[in-house]
C-alpha cells in the first residue's frame, strides 16, 4: 500500500515538473516575443524621433530665406518677367541712318555744306551750276589736286575756242588746293550755239597732253547769240 502511494507521489511530482517546465518555456517565449516587439517599437520610435536637419529654407519650409531670394550668392532683382531692363543697352541707329533724309554733300575734310556740281580725281567744281546761264565773262570756283598746283582750261561752243588760260591753285598735290578764276571770252568772238563747254585739265609732265579732264556745260545769255542781233 505504501509502495503504491509512493509510485503515485513520484508520478505526480513528475507531472508537476513537466507542467512547470512547460510553463517556464511558455513564459520564456512570451518574454522573447515581447522583447522583439519592444525593440521594433523602440527602433521605429527612434526613427520617427530623428530630427530632420534644417535645410536653410531651400525647400520653402520654416526656412529663414524667403522663396525667390536665392541662396545669397546671387543679388536679388526686382525685375519682373516681361519687363524691359532699364539698364540694358539698346542699339541706337546711327545719326541719319534709316531716317529717309538726304545725304548731305561733303568736302574733302568730310564737312557738310559744299556741293560739287562736277568732280573727278583731280578737280572739283563748286560754281557755276551745271547749265547755268552766263554772259561774256563768268567766274569758276572749286578745288584742284594737281602737280605743282598748275592746270589749264579751254572754253568753246562746239565750233571754236572762245577762251583759254592757265590757273594756279592754292597748293599742289597730294593736297586739295582752292582756286577761283574768271573766264573771259576773247574780243570779237561771239558764241554760235546756245551751249558752251568748259574743259579743265592738267597737262601731262611727259608730253604736255591733257589729262584728268573735267567737262561742264553752261548756257549763253540769249543776247549773245546771232539770232538776237
Amino acid at each position: 500500500m505504501d509502495m503504491k502511494r509512493s509510485k503515485i507521489s513520484v508520478a505526480a511530482l513528475a507531472a508537476k515538473a513537466i507542467l512547470m517546465t512547460a510553463i517556464v518555456l511558455a513564459a520564456s517565449g512570451c518574454a522573447n516575443t515581447a522583447q522583439g516587439g519592444g525593440d521594433a517599437n523602440s527602433n521605429q520610435a527612434q526613427g520617427e524621433g530623428t530630427a530632420i536637419p534644417d535645410d536653410g529654407g531651400q525647400n520653402g519650409v520654416d526656412g529663414s530665406t524667403d522663396a525667390g531670394e536665392g541662396d545669397g550668392n546671387e543679388p536679388a532683382t526686382s525685375e519682373q518677367p516681361g519687363e524691359a531692363n532699364p539698364d540694358s543697352e539698346v542699339d541706337q541707329p546711327e545719326s541719319g541712318a534709316g531716317t529717309g533724309g538726304e545725304e548731305k554733300p561733303t568736302t574733302d575734310e568730310g564737312a557738310p555744306g559744299k556741293a560739287y556740281v562736277a568732280e573727278n580725281e583731280a578737280f572739283r567744281i563748286l560754281s557755276p551750276e551745271m547749265d547755268a546761264q552766263v554772259g561774256r565773262a563768268f567766274k569758276v570756283k572749286g578745288q584742284a589736286r594737281v602737280f605743282e598746283a598748275a592746270f589749264s582750261y579751254t572754253f568753246e561752243d562746239g565750233h571754236e575756242v572762245l577762251a583759254e588760260g592757265h590757273v594756279m591753285a592754292s597748293q599742289g598735290a597730294p593736297e586739295w588746293g582752292d582756286f577761283e578764276f574768271e573766264v573771259q571770252m576773247n574780243e570779237g568772238i561771239n558764241p554760235t550755239s546756245p551751249t558752251g563747254t568748259l574743259i579743265i585739265y592738267e597737262e601731262s609732265a611727259k608730253d604736255g597732253s591733257p589729262v584728268h579732264q573735267l567737262t561742264m556745260t553752261v548756257r549763253f545769255d540769249p543776247s549773245l547769240l546771232p539770232a538776237a542781233e
